[in-house]
């Protein structure tokens, strides 16, 4: 967890949690809660895996480098960011 401009970000490895942790993070600071994978689903309308897959990783970290961006922006969210390998 590392807390940067006032947002807090969740990083770690697949599947240990950052989303449900973060979403009920989000809930008790009373802050909106951002879960960077579903947005990268939701802007290239596929699942992760498909986006990698059928477009590459070059055009998949694009996509997590503006919305990471975006979430820079604003302030008091509780951001999940996508899983490492």
């Amino acid at each position: 967890m590392a807390k940067v401009g006032g947002n807090i970000y969740l990083t770690g490895f697949m599947g240990t949690g950052k989303s449900a942790v973060g979403r009920e993070l989000a809930r008790r600071l009373k802050r909106r809660f951002v879960d960077l994978d579903a947005e990268i689903e939701r802007m290239g309308r596929a699942s992760v895996a498909e986006i990698f897959n059928g477009k590459g990783e070059r055009v998949f970290r694009a996509m997590e480098r503006r919305l990471l961006l975006g979430t820079a922006r604003r302030t008091k969210l509780v951001v999940a960011l996508g899983g490492e390998l």
